[in-house]
């Protein structure tokens, strides 16, 4: 206010104010009154001094009040929570406030006359130099946001806003520190973020819907869900986008159709958008077309609503239970199975006890029979330790070298020196994996006896630790040999003196005359082929005819090459047709009479029925072959029995001791784990047990064999399944390329056997995460299945011993699993007892296939 400018309101005021304070004066004071000019003079004077005073003082009152709104003024304005700042044109600081000078982070004082611009970043400069010049254009530009740079690393975020002075040479400026409001709007904007990629990453499909319940959003899973595109679903209602088949059935889609009246998931949502609320764990059947099939599909529903740009949206949550629910039923079913199971284990068990008894028995048998032999048995280790001797041999030994032999001693350092050098090399041969066999006479000084002596390496884990030999004394097989070579030699020397005798022998005599053609055969000659004399003509073509028609080309060639170039004798072997139609082996010796050219003009000879004694040849050759397996059988079984038997049950005894003194102790640490290893140790020697049994029953003639027919698609899920979680121990993936249906004709229990072995082995030989593959495929008169891993295969000089006993191959597993290899050699044997084949395609480092065969649906 301007106090030196008074209004006549305001003069009239005053003056009346003094003429008051006049009149009150002049009651007080005894005042002589002068002429009136003078009077009213002094009158005015009093009242202008009076009006003087009074203005003097409502001066010094509107100054206390002008200074004291001026120090308000000043405290508002340097304590105010906003920076106040006075630009130049140029923005220059003319003056600013103490928060003024805190926001730009420094003294007040220093402030003055810098430039503004300076103190903000870089990157919002620009900003701030349109805001500044908008301004003084004399236009009202809006709020801006700019960061000033301070000492400190984090920046300080304002917002500016200006106006222009009176004058138009200043700028007033205002700025207001953000920082914390944009620190929460980074902060709210990577919640948002953060939020949104849980959305989109979530498995569950999730939409976020309108009121009017139509798709606004949604994430990936819900794309997927519906095998459709993101752009497909906006507008839509999620019935309409999922093709449920309720929303087919009207063409308005999704809530219209009678069927719509009754959906759960329509009326909940409906329900929750009119009445509030929300839907949690909700689990729901819906039929959906998917892939162009009509298919039901159990969900779980959950639905929030939620607030978006103020307005109700809903956020719904669906969650595919359909493998879920399938595996309950599937889980259900199998309980079933697994209680029958049970039944069948139990029963196993039995049979297993009985076969442990068997075995038992067995060894014991087999004891007792190499204990009773009269051949001379002996093992030795890699240091030619004696690992094992029967009775037969330590009294051979003893007898003849004069040495006891018991278990444990160098057997090479019991031999005398002077057969030390004889001995080693043959041992050695056997530890190099040679399997042969020696003759050898020992001189007794007054007797020399004949040994023959079987050399098999022992192979464990497919490295030779040892050797294995039979001795058998056959001085009298060798004494009679000489004899008989004795007696073969006077027969030859005697032969002319008995030539008259022949005729009332066996023999049947023939006599050609080459010159005639003429030919003779003896009545017996006629006989020995059930003939009567009268019934045979005696030509050279009746010969022929009787010959066996695999060997008549070679017989006539013979005859020619003798007659070619006669020698004294004619030997022939051949086959010859009875009357009844059967052969009978004939031996043939001849002799000839030659011209004065050396031609032969005279051939005659003697057939000797031999048919005995080829059978009786026959019959030794299968005999030794039968022995071969029944050594290589035995030597099997006593491999398995000392090694690979013992193995898991030493782990179960040793294991099961610490488990119960752990369990003495109280100490539960890792038990579970041992379990675990007992369990695995268990199952492995049941495994072999199960077929060191088949395969014993099978090679004594005990195992039955039962053909049906049945659907093998369905038999391989059933037996198989078990394998799915020792499988998945070593996260191998079991898949099944099957048919839907196959029938053969087998012995299902054979078959079990056959498929537990192939897969058990594609386990044991397949790497971590790798995948087995069993397959079935039909042809035209079988059907062939296949057990493919990816495993560390086989090596190809491997393969062919795979399926013999009498070759010892066995490698670890990738887990460093055992095994005998008997697995495989039940397989060939009970393939081949069904007429099909089995046989395996590997390549190493990169897996085996296993092939069988099996007869189609047919009993013929």
């Amino acid at each position: 206010m301007d106090y030196r400018k008074n209004s006549p309101l305001r003069v009239s005021k005053l003056r009346h104010q003094a003429e008051e304070q006049l009149t009150q004066r002049k009651s007080k004071t005894n005042t002589i009154v002068s002429e009136a000019d003078m009077l009213k003079l002094i009158h005015e004077l009093e009242v202008h001094q009076i009006e003087l005073e009074l203005q003097n003082e409502e001066l010094i009152l509107a100054t206390n009040k002008a200074r004291e709104a001026t120090e308000k003024y000043e405290e508002l304005y340097d304590f105010a929570p906003l920076g106040y700042f006075t630009l130049s044109r140029l923005g220059e600081i003319l003056e600013t406030n103490l928060y003024g000078a805190q926001l730009l982070g420094k003294e007040r004082q220093s402030l003055i006359n810098k430039r503004f611009a300076v103190f903000i970043n870089n990157d919002t400069r620009a900003v701030f130099d349109d805001l500044l010049s908008q301004i003084f254009m004399g236009k009202c530009p809006a709020s801006t946001e700019v960061t000033f740079t301070q000492k400190s690393d984090s920046p300080v975020y304002v917002l500016l806003s200006g106006t222009l002075t009176d004058d138009g040479k200043r700028c007033m400026m205002t700025a207001l520190d953000i920082t914390e409001r944009k620190q929460v709007e980074n902060a709210l904007e990577r919640e948002k973020s953060n939020l949104f990629a849980i959305f989109e990453s979530s498995p569950v499909a999730m939409f976020i819907l309108d009121e009017t319940t139509k798709i606004v959003q949604l994430n990936a899973a819900a794309v997927l869900m519906a095998g459709s595109n993101n752009s497909d679903a906006l507008n839509q209602r999620p019935g309409n986008f999922l093709r449920c088949i309720h929303s087919s059935k009207d063409p308005r889609g999704c809530g219209y159709s009678d069927d719509c009246k009754v959906c759960k998931v329509r009326n909940g949502i409906e329900s929750l958008i009119a009445n509030g609320g929300s839907i949690r764990g909700a689990e729901i059947e819906l039929e959906l077309n998917t892939n162009g099939i009509e298919q039901k599909i159990w969900m779980r529903i959950g639905v929030e609503p939620i607030q978006i740009n103020n307005r109700l949206h809903l956020c719904v949550a669906m969650d595919d239970l359909s493998e879920l629910k399938y595996s309950e039923l599937l889980i259900k079913e199998n309980s079933k199975k697994i209680a029958s199971q049970y039944i069948e284990l139990k029963q196993i068990n039995l049979e297993l006890i009985t076969a442990n008894d068997i075995a038992e028995t067995t060894r014991a048998n087999i004891t007792a029979v190499i204990e009773g032999t009269k051949d001379s048995i002996w093992a030795f280790d890699r240091n030619y330790d004696i690992l094992y001797i029967n009775k037969t041999f330590q009294n051979e030994f003893y007898h003849v070298f004069g040495v006891w032999l018991e278990y444990g001693v160098n057997l090479l350092k019991a031999h005398p020196d002077f057969l030390q050098p004889v001995w080693k090399p043959r041992y050695d041969r056997v530890l190099a994996n040679e399997q042969f066999k020696i003759e050898d006479a020992i001189d007794m000084g007054n007797e020399i006896i004949y040994v023959e002596v079987s050399f098999n390496p022992i192979i464990r884990n497919g490295e030779v630790v040892g050797g294995s030999c039979i001795g058998s004394n056959i001085t009298t097989r060798k004494l009679a040999e000489k004899e008989l070579i004795k007696a073969k030699n006077r027969v030859e020397e005697s032969e002319e003196r008995y030539a008259l005798v022949i005729d009332a022998s066996e023999q049947g005599i023939w006599d050609w005359n080459i010159e005639t053609n003429e030919v003779f055969f003896s009545a017996q000659w006629k006989r020995q082929i059930g003939y009567d004399d009268h019934e045979i003509k005696n030509d050279f073509g009746s010969w022929i005819e009787h010959l066996h028609p695999d060997e008549k080309a070679a017989c006539e060639n013979a005859v020619q090459a003798y007659l070619n170039n006669p020698t004294e004798h004619f030997f022939l072997e051949f086959r010859f047709r009875h009357k009844d139609g059967n052969y009978r082996w004939m031996y043939n010796k001849a002799a000839s009479i030659l011209n004065n050219e050396g031609k032969v003009v005279r051939v005659f000879g003697a057939h000797t029925d031999i048919t005995d004694w080829k059978e009786a040849e026959i019959l030794i050759k299968k005999q030794n072959e039968e022995l071969k397996k029944l050594n290589a059988f035995k030597d099997k079984f006593f491999s398995i029995i000392a090694h690979d038997l013992k193995s898991p049950f030493n782990s179960i005894v040793g294991l099961s001791e610490i488990l119960v003194e752990q369990i003495n102790e109280k100490d539960y640490g890792g038990i579970e784990k041992i379990g675990g290893i007992i369990l695995q140790s268990s199952l492995r020697a049941m495994n072999l047990l199960n077929n060191l049994m088949e395969w014993s029953q099978s090679q004594i003639g005990r195992m039955e064999f039962n053909q049906k027919r049945f659907d093998l698609v369905e038999f391989i899920h059933d037996n198989t399944l078990m394998f799915d979680d020792i499988a998945g121990q070593k996260g191998i993936t079991i898949k099944r390329e099957l048919p839907s249906k196959a029938i053969v004709f087998a012995d299902p229990a054979m078959i079990h056997t056959v498929l537990r072995n192939l897969i058990s082995n594609a386990i044991k030989f397949t790497k971590q995460g790798g995948e087995i593959i069993v397959s079935v495929n039909e042809e035209k008169d079988k059907i062939m299945v296949s057990v493919k891993d990816n495993g560390i295969g086989i090596p190809k000089e491997v393969i062919g011993k795979l399926f013999r006993i009498d070759e010892n191959y066995s490698t670890r597993g990738t887990a460093n699993e055992t095994g005998t290899g008997l697995g495989l050699m039940l397989c060939k044997e009970f393939i081949e007892k069904h007429d099909g084949e089995i046989w395996v395609e590997s390549e190493v480092e990169k897996g085996s296939t296993f092939y069988f065969t099996l007869p189609h649906n047919s009993q013929d």
